[in-house]
């Protein structure tokens, strides 16, 4: 009876230190910055279409690309997820076309031009009252709608990302999820030129990510709400380094267990 107590105890412990790690990037809530450009506070840099007003940050199209980029590099290994949630994230004016309008996504620390900013990402497109961001879609998405969006990129390989997203709709009550091929662009900048991000990753592994999101442009008139960003990595164990470390505690407390009858 105590071996059995002793392996229930011990084993229910591997399976808690083989579970995926979260460790939190960032966590960004725009309510303490100061009304004005987005640029240069709290080690986000940013084109002037991003700008601050009443706790929010608020991007407006005006035919013209615009980026912002959050400081603070991370690396995700193979396998790793990386977590994006926006908080408070509404439409306030939109054509309804079905455009794709925005980007959230990460991409190589040293890109910093629009194009690349970010290079891994998910597009949100709004049309009449159909909303997509990243392969979720809100059938009944009414400008102005509140939403906390999830964005779960991963990385498989060393050249692919897969995508999970998950809106919340805070106005009216409703969560719907998807999953797509998230857009994975070239990089144009320093040592990312011509590179992936994964590419970028695999070179050198001083390499790291940071977080952008970005104004397509094509959808003049359009005004988007952000509340604030945060963002975390997710390290996930392979498979057969868990089952390893449980079979040789398992096999561990069996011998002793033999020893003591």
């Amino acid at each position: 009876m105590k071996t059995r107590s002793i392996i229930c105890i011990l084993t229910a412990i591997s399976m808690t230190a083989v579970h995926a790690a979260t460790t939190s990037i960032f966590d960004d809530s725009f309510s303490g910055f100061n009304n004005g450009n987005l640029n240069s506070q709290g080690n986000w840099g940013s084109q002037d279409k991003f700008s601050v007003n009443n706790g929010n940050v608020i991007v407006t199209s005006s035919g013209a690309y615009a980026r912002a980029q959050r400081y603070g590099g991370f690396r995700p290994e193979v396998g790793d997820q990386v977590r994006i949630t926006v908080s408070d994230f509404a439409i306030t004016g939109s054509l309804g076309i079905g455009n794709e309008d925005f980007r959230f996504g990460i991409a190589s620390s040293p890109e910093n031009t629009g194009a690349q900013t970010p290079q891994v990402y998910a597009s949100v497109a709004h049309n009449a009252s159909s909303l997509t961001i990243g392969g979720a879609t809100d059938t009944g998405y009414n400008l102005g709608d509140q939403l906390s969006v999830v964005l779960t990129l991963t990385r498989q390989s060393s050249n692919s990302w897969s995508l999970e997203s998950q809106i919340n709709n805070v106005t009216d009550g409703t969560s719907v999820t998807g999953s797509a091929t998230p857009g994975n662009l070239n990089g144009n900048a320093g040592a990312s030129a011509g590179l992936t991000l994964s590419q970028y990753l695999e070179a050198d592994s001083n390499n790291k990510a940071t977080f952008g999101m970005r104004l397509v442009g094509g959808n003049t008139g359009a005004q988007y709400n952000i509340g604030g960003v945060k963002l975390e990595t997710i390290a996930v164990p392979e498979p057969s380094t868990s089952i390893s470390l449980i079979s040789a505690l398992t096999l561990l407390i069996l011998r002793r267990g033999r020893r003591t009858t």
